[in-house]
């Protein structure tokens, strides 16, 4: 007999303390999911060129894909933050296809 598989679902904000690793947890991961996002962008046809640069402590990644937008959030909550810096920063937070 072959055991199955249990596939758990766990809410928030039990799903951040228990899986942790799913979050941002530093500034390389960070970069890692900047770069993955280039890569679906150019996966998915909406970008033809990727370019990561490091130089001393900075990362650079540029793509010519659709981005982020970069313009101030509207939510009175997130004021003085942009819609990226929301979007890589706020869990949960996505476009509403």
């Amino acid at each position: 007999m072959t055991q199955q598989a249990q596939i758990s679902v766990l809410k928030f904000p039990e799903s951040v303390r228990k899986r942790k690793e799913m979050y941002l947890t530093d500034k390389n991961h960070a970069v890692f999911e900047i770069v993955d996002n280039a890569i679906d962008e150019f996966s998915a046809g909406y970008c033809t060129a990727i370019a990561v640069a490091i130089i001393d402590d900075q990362v650079i990644v540029e793509d010519n894909g659709r981005g982020i937008p970069v313009t101030p959030h509207t939510d009175p909550e997130y004021k003085g933050l942009s819609q990226a810096e929301v979007a890589y920063t706020v869990l949960h937070a996505g476009k509403i296809y």
